[in-house]
């Protein structure tokens, strides 16, 4: 029983010298992981791991684990980890993230000396004061944001690509049996988490009704996707093949015997070059430019360009379609059926999500508006664990969850 009391006396020491408010321990109870999240239960019984005597938290032990880039490199203060990781509430998550911890920042972003924010200085509500969404054009350090309602934004995609969605969405579309009818599910398919789109495959969503062929004479005669240079293959193959020269009957000699398969050589003829050339001048001219473009080199072969389609357009922001899927694409994907261009950008604007993602506003008790989670995180990470990078931690199994092992000396990287 004074066992008991004492390990329980020394959490609560532990906890106050932490400054964690509203810390709760049940007295009675000879589990000190009782409060403690789901994620650090395993190791509920090392409270060095994260507290130091009679100093409480240390965030040099937080970061031991949760080492990662900075939320930005600009800001003037990084919020303490505790600021809005409170542990010892009882609360199976750790992060439980409010509105008002990001506006306690955002609403007058603080930045260091010559620098300038990249989004905007004041930010407090999604529906009052959020900027309107901008697209992230080009690569590296030659990247320039664009948001959607300034001039030329909705023109903007520079996709090397050419894709009328009108065209494809029309309702006497020719396909290879008849006429068909497309719809948007047709060729973008959600990944398995639901959250983006599948990138679009000639195999499975385009080669059924635009065929490759290269010989006008011979339209079931097709060459596979692929860059010039194996394409220039497939044709040297294709027209240089010979049948094999029949091989003789094995005698037997006693003992059983069977042939030798026979490879026949490829020979690149007069005639052969000839072939290809034509080939290839009927599909760079006619089959691949109806949907690349194709630029002519000095080199034998044109160059085919990359179309360079963006696999996010929002990579300040995370969105997935699968809580959206009660609605058509059109509803937030608008003049999708009227787009003649692959340079439109049909995506929606943030007029779009407002109507559904507004705060909830309360009368009382009674709600009197609410909507779909209008909160920061959202839409937003903190941290970009995708930028984390570092995989070969400080502990063993032992240190975690007890049972032997050397103690850990606190790391001195800075959070």
């Amino acid at each position: 029983m004074a066992k008991d009391v004492i390990q329980t006396g020394w959490l609560l020491l532990l906890l106050l010298c932490a400054g964690l408010p509203g810390a709760v321990i049940a007295q009675e109870s000879k589990d000190p992981t009782v409060s403690i999240s789901s994620a650090h239960a395993v190791f509920g019984q090392q409270c060095e791991l994260c507290h130091e005597p009679l100093r409480g938290v240390n965030e040099r032990l937080c970061i031991r684990c949760h080492a990662g880039p900075l939320h930005t490199t600009t800001q003037a203060v990084t919020p303490p980890c505790g600021s809005c990781h409170t542990e010892h509430q009882g609360n199976a998550r750790l992060a439980l993230i409010s509105n008002d911890r990001c506006v306690g920042c955002h609403a007058d972003v603080r930045l260091k000396a010559g620098t300038q924010p990249t989004f905007a200085r004041t930010i407090t509500d999604f529906t009052k004061d959020h900027p309107q969404f901008a697209l992230s054009l080009g690569n590296g350090k030659n990247t320039r944001r664009l948001r959607l309602d300034d001039p030329g934004a909705r023109q903007s995609d520079r996709t090397a690509l050419i894709f009328p969605h009108e065209r494809h969405l029309r309702a006497d579309l020719k396909g290879p049996k008849g006429i068909v009818q497309l719809t948007c599910k047709d060729c973008h398919v959600p990944e398995r988490d639901g959250k983006a789109m599948a990138p679009i495959d000639y195999e499975t969503h385009c080669q059924q009704c635009h065929p490759l062929g290269f010989d006008p004479q011979f339209p079931d005669r097709v060459v596979p996707h692929g860059d010039v240079l194996y394409l220039h293959s497939y044709l040297v193959m294709t027209f240089s093949e010979k049948p094999p020269a029949p091989q003789p009957t094995p005698q037997p000699m006693g003992r059983v015997t069977r042939p030798l398969p026979s490879v026949a050589p490829i020979t690149v003829s007069p005639s052969v070059a000839q072939r290809v050339a034509a080939a290839e001048r009927y599909l760079y001219s006619v089959t691949c430019t109806k949907c690349h473009l194709v630029e002519a080199t000095q080199r034998p072969l044109p160059r085919i360009v990359e179309p360079g389609i963006p696999r996010v357009w929002f990579p300040h922001a995370q969105f997935a379609h699968r809580p959206h899927r009660m609605l058509e694409c059109a509803a937030c994907h608008e003049g999708v059926r009227e787009s003649k261009k692959a340079a439109d950008v049909l995506l929606p604007g943030i007029q779009m999500c407002q109507p559904c993602h507004r705060a909830v506003r309360r009368d009382g008790v009674v709600p009197v508006q609410g909507g779909a989670p209008a909160d920061c995180v959202t839409c937003h990470l903190y941290h970009n664990k995708a930028e984390d990078v570092e995989w070969n931690g400080p502990f063993s199994i032992q240190q975690l969850v007890g049972g032997g092992g050397t103690s850990v000396t606190p790391s001195t990287t800075q959070p």
